[in-house]
């Protein structure tokens, strides 16, 4: 279960998300007298989508890499137990 400030995703809180969110952003856009004072905010929302984008693309690539190497060290602990029961020999100090 997903955590959000170390409160439970509850169908109350989508609810009150979804009325905050229709308050505080579709309503006031929806009583502006000129579309274009919106080409200002339309180029921030544009902004922000490819920086949060990129920012998940990095995250997601930075975890894919450590994952591979977390696999790789335990492939590697398993082939070194795999060695030592074969040898009587441990080769990696616990």
């Amino acid at each position: 279960m997903i955590m959000l400030l170390c409160t439970q995703n509850t169908p109350s809180l989508r609810t009150t998300l979804l009325i905050l969110a229709t308050v505080f952003g579709v309503l006031p856009l929806g009583m502006l007298r000129s579309i274009d004072s919106l080409s200002h905010f339309s180029a921030i929302s544009l902004t922000f989508y490819v920086v949060f984008a990129l920012h998940v693309h990095i995250t997601l690539y930075c975890c894919m890499i450590y994952c591979c190497y977390v696999i790789a060290i335990d492939k590697l602990l398993s082939v070194c137990a795999a060695l030592a029961e074969i040898t009587g020999k441990e080769i990696v100090e616990k």
